[in-house]
């Protein structure tokens, strides 16, 4: 399942038209979206690209880990 699923299912948003989310398409080593003032990547390891404040396991994983991968924030403020 594509990262951007994830996250739309782990807000509870559709899922079409959620590319419209993502930071700075093809500049980043994975796809990155911004939903609010946050960064969020999904992955097993932790994203390398430089977002916000760091990166940390967001606290809501249930779609994460159905699909076997970790759901990463990056907080802006």
């Amino acid at each position: 399942m594509r990262g951007s699923y994830i996250i739309a299912a782990t807000f509870g948003t559709d899922c079409q038209g959620f590319e419209e989310y993502r930071y700075q398409p093809g500049r980043t080593s994975r796809a990155i979206y911004t939903v609010g003032d946050d960064y969020f990547a999904v992955g097993k390891t932790k994203p390398k690209d430089e977002c916000g404040q760091g990166w940390e396991k967001y606290t809501d994983q249930f779609w994460a880990e159905k699909y076997g991968t970790v759901l990463w924030v990056s907080r802006c403020h």
